[in-house]
């Protein structure tokens, strides 16, 4: 059973009778659904999307709007990517997209259902949000509710870049509170992003309704950031396996005993685990029961 909107409401039984698959990953970092990557002006937040976007665009649509950029800017940003085929990848520049509640939503709407994109990608906020009156809270919330139902309507994921505010000393709490603007910035998306690289080092910091919280090194891959990490994408997924995984590369073979006693998680999950990485080819079984990395 899935759910129909046009239900008044639900019973519990109907909850726990839904079929709906679980939201997953894209790449190593970018989950499903609505997520907002914030980062300081020209830090490398939009090379890491180009990257994202290029790659993506290998195995499914991708609509790219890179709404600040002329057409010139344009061309010497993607000048050196390969151009590869089949590339399932589509651009916009600036003055192609209207603000959100002027046409600009509309022409979102057309142009995934066109070329059946799986992921748009709008960079920035600031070229799309409401103007006028709607600032602050109410203003910024209502553009993410927007793009919220336009992910939820089209099926189309959707990832906006914005800015973060300096940093302070000051600043005691998390690094998505360094994020620029209200509040409703961080509570309508399902994923948060921020790109950092204060310290010398990129670093990509995650977190969502339905992933785990993680922070991913990130490495200059000319053009481009991405992920520095083996089997990022397995640490968002599968924490168990992942942690299995990282144990094995650097110990001896294990069994599952060793293994349950090293993580400190049941024998049973944790066989469950290695049965999987096995069938997936992520770990081999040696005929004396252990299991290896290599």
């Amino acid at each position: 059973m899935t759910p129909s909107i046009h239900q008044t409401s639900f019973t519990l039984n109907e909850v726990q009778s839904w079929q709906i698959e679980p939201a997953k990953m894209i790449n190593d970092w970018l989950p499903e659904g609505l997520t907002l990557l914030a980062g300081r002006p020209k830090a490398g937040k939009s090379n890491l999307a180009e990257r994202a976007s290029y790659e993506i665009a290998k195995s499914m649509p991708v609509l790219h709007c890179a709404l600040e950029y002329s057409p010139l800017i344009l061309l010497e940003r993607l000048r050196q990517y390969d151009n590869i085929e089949p590339l399932k990848l589509r651009f916009r520049c600036a003055g192609m997209v209207d603000r959100l509640d002027c046409g600009g939503l509309e022409t979102l709407q057309d142009e995934i259902e066109r070329i059946q994109a799986k992921l748009v990608v709008i960079d920035t906020l600031a070229m799309v949000k409401r103007p006028g009156d709607g600032k602050g809270y109410e203003g910024e919330y209502s553009a993410m509710r927007d793009l919220q139902n336009l992910a939820q309507t089209t099926g189309a994921s959707v990832l906006v870049l914005h800015h973060t505010r300096k940093p302070s000393q000051d600043d005691a709490g998390s690094i998505f509170d360094r994020i620029l603007g209200s509040t409703a910035l961080a509570v309508v998306p399902d994923n948060l992003l921020v790109f950092d690289n204060a310290n010398g080092s990129a670093m990509l910091h995650g977190k969502g309704r339905l992933i785990e919280p993680f922070q991913f090194p990130l490495r200059w891959a000319n053009p481009g950031f991405e992920i520095d990490e083996p089997d990022a994408a397995l640490r968002v997924k599968a924490p168990l396996q992942y942690q299995i995984k990282t144990h094995l590369r650097t110990a001896s073979p294990c069994s599952n005993k060793e293994l349950s006693e090293a993580l400190k998680k049941p024998i049973n999950s944790v066989t469950n685990a290695t049965s999987k990485l096995t069938v997936a080819g992520e770990i081999q079984k040696l005929p004396s029961g252990h299991y290896s990395a290599d």
